[in-house]
């Protein structure tokens, strides 16, 4: 409503202020009040034992205007939270008669413009459910008054409420030890249909003293206290840490109110709430994360299992995610999967059983610290977005993809109630923190990275991992084997077929070599390159694709690498594509390439793309590694001598000149690889998790 068009309405209202020892702001607030367009009919200003002049600044402006009335309190003998409340109700009781239509608390170091009341009164015409509301708090920050972050247009803060009658009469004063009465007054009034709503362009003025850091902590610690006390549900409260993780003093304001709660629990701290207001608070507070209360089964109905999958990583663009995810759904288990966002994908997306959380992109990871942030945001992101699915419906099994290992620990409260978490073993941090980053000044980093590694997999119910070498260094290091299932990097044999339509005849000229996956260091391109110039003697005009993910600096290498042997027009740099894509990229061309050099982390790691080129119907050259005898044989794979492009040419070279070999060997492959394709992993897969659904608490 315009009030400057509307005839004015003009309704009584009553105040009721509690001070103790605010002789400092208190003229201020006086003043504010005095100076609305729409003047209080009683004001009751409550002096709780104040020691500081309060009662004489007060008592002057009552002999001014007949409205203020001073009431000297000493009601609580122990000074705390509860005190306030004490003072309220004193306050309350002193109000004479019953002739208003609106009632006020108001601090006394706030102050506001002159038509407040009057612009709130006009809300109040306009919407006849608001039972209370209010403003925006703003606290002095830098020589201005800024909004501070607990302002929320849902919740009026307790500087400043004002009350429909109606709606004050049926809420109960409650005093509580730690605070949160404001709180509870919103709840209860939630409760008995009334609207709750602060106004942002109502500006209220506190004109209390900045706190100190150390008052701050102090103050945060007690919250901890009266967070507890108040029955906040567990879930909802490490949202709340969270989000304060970005408020000053950064972190350590959360830890100080995860403290307090802890604490107060240690200590069983009484909780005040009684029992239909703490459920209801509960369930408000799902429902602001986002979350709907699951609801129990009916009676002769199945419960669906439910998996998570968190993976940092693209969906479907991963294929291990992608393959556990579709197994999972066609096993009638309803899939979420938490994961990276790429450009123009959805947030949110259904794929029948399968519900995609897409969370926040890729950042740059080129480097130890960028990667550790990387992992620091996708964790939070995580965290957060887990509890609002274990709320919505908490999901029997937690699978969490690496790396690293220690992002297993954002299922901590799946563990708290009674859920299965299992660590899938993508790659070994150990391993491989050892091959890109043992040697430099990295190294001495190295205890942490086991010691993360050991804690993750003792926290993780069970343990997948992605190769049987992963399994043998994981059982090394203490863990037990009955713990562990392996789960190979099968192909796709839903998108990688076997082409029957492939020529296999003498290659003289213009073979063509292809290479997909990550591009680093330890994966041997720089020797394919070199292959490449050399092989150009024997099969002119040979040609090497790679496609894949670019660490930014190995790219700029391989870029000059290739200028400097004049092969531009024999080598492309592609970047990432789809299984589909891929697909018809090997298609088109007649070898398949794994030029892996030989370290400790290599040798024990097995190569998607090995399975990939096989199920393809594609002859395979690869590096002679331990990992990749455990799966093909010499009559399988034309195996070359690790980081040698010499002997990686001369098994291109043969393959062309001899196609009864290429025949032989790409047959070979694919039957080998059927017994550890797709559907013989996925069967595993469901098999394993099958199992600890059993285990699961109901």
């Amino acid at each position: 409503m315009n009030v400057s068009t509307q005839k004015k309405y003009h309704p009584l209202y009553v105040l009721v202020t509690p001070a103790r020892d605010e002789a400092d702001h208190i003229e201020q607030t006086i003043r504010s009040v005095a100076a609305q367009t729409i003047l209080p009919d009683q004001w009751v200003i409550v002096s709780d034992g104040s020691k500081d002049g309060t009662d004489a600044v007060v008592a002057q402006y009552a002999q001014q205007y007949d409205f203020i009335k001073l009431v000297r309190f000493s009601g609580n003998a122990q000074r705390d939270f509860a005190s306030k409340v004490y003072a309220q109700q004193e306050g309350v009781r002193q109000i004479n008669g019953a002739g208003y239509d609106f009632f006020g608390f108001v601090d006394a170091d706030v102050s506001f413009e002159p038509d407040s009341f009057e612009r709130l009164f006009s809300q109040f015409q306009l919407t006849p459910e608001l039972g209370i509301a209010g403003g925006y708090v703003y606290e002095r920050l830098n020589g201005s008054f800024k909004s501070i972050p607990g302002n929320r247009e849902r919740s009026v803060g307790g500087a400043f409420q004002i009350f429909r009658r109606e709606c004050f009469e049926e809420i109960e004063l409650i005093p509580l030890r730690f605070g949160g009465e404001d709180s509870i007054i919103e709840v209860t009034a939630a409760m008995k249909g009334w609207q709750v709503r602060s106004f942002p362009q109502l500006q209220i003025r506190h004109h209390g003293s900045p706190e100190t850091v150390k008052q701050k902590l102090q103050t945060s610690f007690m919250y901890g206290h009266r967070d507890y006390a108040c029955r906040v549900h567990p879930v909802y409260l490490m949202g709340k840490y969270v989000r304060r993780v970005l408020h000053k003093p950064y972190v350590l304001n959360s830890l100080a109110g995860m403290a307090g709660y802890i604490w107060a629990f240690l200590h069983r701290y009484p909780q005040e709430i009684p029992d239909d207001i703490a459920r209801y608070i509960k369930q408000e507070q799902l429902k602001r994360m986002g979350c709907i209360i699951p609801g129990k089964p009916r009676a002769g109905e199945t419960k669906t299992h439910r998996v998570c999958i968190m993976a940092k990583y693209h969906y479907p663009m991963y294929s291990r995610l992608k393959q556990q995810a579709r197994a999972l759904a066609e096993a009638g288990i309803d899939v979420d999967i938490v994961c990276f966002q790429s450009k123009d994908q959805p947030k949110v997306e259904h794929r029948g059983r399968i519900t995609v959380y897409r969370i926040c992109r890729e950042m740059d990871r080129d480097g130890f610290l960028k990667y550790l942030w990387s992992t620091f945001c996708f964790m939070t992101a995580s965290f957060i977005k887990l509890q609002r699915l274990m709320i919505n419906r908490p999901p029997d099994v937690l699978v969490v993809h690496t790396l690293p290992e220690y992002m297993v620990l954002t299922g901590i409260l799946h563990k708290m109630l009674g859920k299965v978490v299992v660590l899938d073993v993508v790659d070994l941090s150990v391993e491989l923190f050892e091959s890109k980053w043992g040697k430099g000044k990295l190294a001495l980093i190295k205890p942490f990275v086991k010691f993360a590694e050991k804690v993750s997999c003792w926290f993780s119910d069970h343990i997948v991992t992605a190769s049987p070498g992963f399994k043998e260094r994981l059982i090394q290091r203490g863990v037990k084997p009955d713990k562990i299932t392996v789960m190979m990097n099968a192909s796709d044999t839903k998108v990688f077929t076997f082409d029957e339509h492939r020529r296999v005849e003498t290659i003289t000229e213009g073979a063509k070599i292809i290479y997909h996956g990550t591009v680093a260091e330890r994966f041997g391109l720089v020797e394919a390159i070199q292959a490449i110039g050399r092989i150009q003697g024997r099969i002119p005009g040979t040609t090497l694709q790679i496609n894949g993910r670019y660490d930014a600096e190995y790219r700029t290498r391989l870029e000059k690498l290739i200028s400097d042997l004049n092969l531009e027009a024999r080598v492309t740099l592609g970047g990432l594509q789809s299984h589909e894509q891929l697909r018809e990229l090997i298609r088109s061309h007649d070898i398949g390439i794994v030029p892996y050099r030989s370290d400790d982390f290599m040798n024990i790691a097995l190569s998607t793309k090995m399975f990939e080129y096989a199920a393809s119907g594609i002859p395979i050259v690869a590096s002679r590694l331990r990992s990749a005898e455990s799966v093909f044989n010499d009559d399988c794979v034309s195996f070359a001598k690790p980081a040698d492009p010499d002997d990686l040419a001369d098994k291109i070279a043969d393959l062309c000149s001899d196609p009864e070999l290429r025949k032989n060997r790409l047959q070979a492959a694919y039957q080998a690889n059927e017994k550890v394709a797709g559907p013989v992993m996925a069967k595993r897969f469901i098999d394993m998790i099958e199992s600890l659904l059993e285990q699961v608490n109901p």
